[in-house]
């Protein structure tokens, strides 16, 4: 019955956006299937699943995420089946059909394990930093605590100010990460995770922020008018692994990390958050098409029991 309203809303044009107090509970990892070949030259594969990206839960079944990530196969062996690729807005997009998500508990027993349906793009993204926005789609629910179904996210589209939230003072703002360590300190042994932490960020100087991203010359493409920069308050530096995590205001999801440290420097605490003033629009109409898609199915289901009836 949850669930009903959840999308009745949605098709009514209200926006679901969970609650968080700090947004870890609603972070999610994508995961992509790689396969590699168990023996040459039969090309037979064994499964296996690499880390992709974050995104954050707006909806039991619909996750943000960045539109680089969706659209991320540098370097993959194009005879592989994890090569899968779909086009869109002449862009590559990964096929949903080797994506899954893990739940809060990313590493634990209890991590959710959910396939991916369903990727979309934003119309605008063109692969260069620009409205670095995707959202997707769950095959099922992701479960949620009862405490938080009961309540939505607060957000804003109208409110002024960088975080579109009005506020009297200067406001708390933290941002999810996996929070990477090394096994051992200043060496090049790989990396491990310590689970979903919240670090607090402040934001930063925009010019500061661009001669920060001057290392790629892709990244003048950026729509800084959506743009916000933040600097984490511990050095804590938001790896390739970070992308798409929430940056989290009072409360308030305010957008997602969608470019950082490419080398994931330990001095560097630099990272840019694409605001979603730029991508209400896309976001609700998204949600919306998964209620209209989940009342025709239930219709469908109401139908044929009919049917079984009459026969």
């Amino acid at each position: 019955m949850l669930n009903s309203v959840r999308y009745f809303l949605a098709v009514m044009g209200v926006a679901m956006i969970l609650e968080l107090a700090d947004g870890s509970d609603r972070v999610v990892g994508f995961q992509r299937a790689i396969y590699i070949p168990a023996k040459k030259p039969f090309w037979k594969y064994l499964e296996s699943f690499e880390n992709l990206c974050m995104g954050i839960l707006l909806t039991p079944t619909d996750v943000l995420t960045t539109c680089d990530c969706m659209t991320e196969i540098k370097g993959t062996d194009q005879r592989h089946p994890s090569a899968q690729t779909e086009e869109q807005n002449g862009l590559r997009v990964i096929s949903p059909s080797i994506l899954r998500i893990r739940t809060n508990e990313l590493n634990g027993e209890k991590a959710e394990h959910i396939n991916v349906t369903e990727i979309r793009i934003h119309p605008r993204c063109d692969g260069f930093g620009g409205y670095d926005y995707a959202m997707v789609r769950l095959k099922s629910a992701v479960s949620v605590p009862i405490s938080l179904t009961e309540n939505y996210f607060p957000y804003s589209r109208t409110n002024k100010g960088i975080y579109g939230l009005e506020t009297d003072g200067e406001p708390e703002c933290y941002v999810s990460t996996l929070l990477k360590e090394r096994r051992e300190w200043n060496d090049h042994s790989p990396f491990k995770y310590s689970g979903i932490s919240m670090i607090p960020v402040v934001v930063a100087d925009t010019e500061e922020c661009r001669e920060f991203m001057n290392f790629d010359p892709n990244y003048v493409r950026y729509d800084w008018a959506n743009k916000i920069c933040i600097e984490s308050t511990k050095m804590v530096p938001l790896c390739k692994d970070d992308m798409g995590v929430p940056l989290i205001c009072n409360e308030t999801l305010v957008g997602i990390v969608t470019a950082n440290s490419a080398f994931c420097d330990w001095n560097s605490s630099l990272n840019i958050v694409s605001s979603l003033n730029g991508a209400w629009q896309f976001i609700d109409g998204f949600i919306k098409t998964g209620g209209f898609q989940y009342f025709k199915n239930k219709a469908q289901e109401v139908l044929n029991s009919i049917k079984g009836l009459i026969d």
